[in-house]
């Protein structure tokens, strides 16, 4: 399994956009389960602090799928979205 950070993936892979401009797709009907351009957007926490894209077609804590121009080669997961928001209690 490869580990790719937020800008690793970003320079890596494209995301296409489905026909409303959106990059996160809520359902892949439109998309061969078994394609190496397919992504599951996964919320492993249920909080949205950090979503993960997984290569391949995936359902346990699935938040959307995300369709890439260039293929993936191996099972990856990358951060797709980190949420930079601080903690109250971290304040000073």
């Amino acid at each position: 399994m490869q580990d790719l950070t937020e800008d690793e993936f970003d320079v890596r892979f494209t995301v296409i956009p489905d026909g409303r401009g959106e990059y996160v797709r809520a359902t892949a009907d439109d998309i061969d389960a078994d394609s190496k351009h397919l992504w599951t957007v996964v919320d492993p926490d249920g909080y949205n602090n950090v979503l993960y894209a997984i290569s391949g077609l995936h359902s346990v804590n699935r938040v959307g799928f995300l369709l890439t121009a260039e293929a993936w080669s191996r099972a990856t997961t990358a951060i797709w979205f980190e949420s930079h928001k601080h903690d109250e209690k971290d304040e000073p």
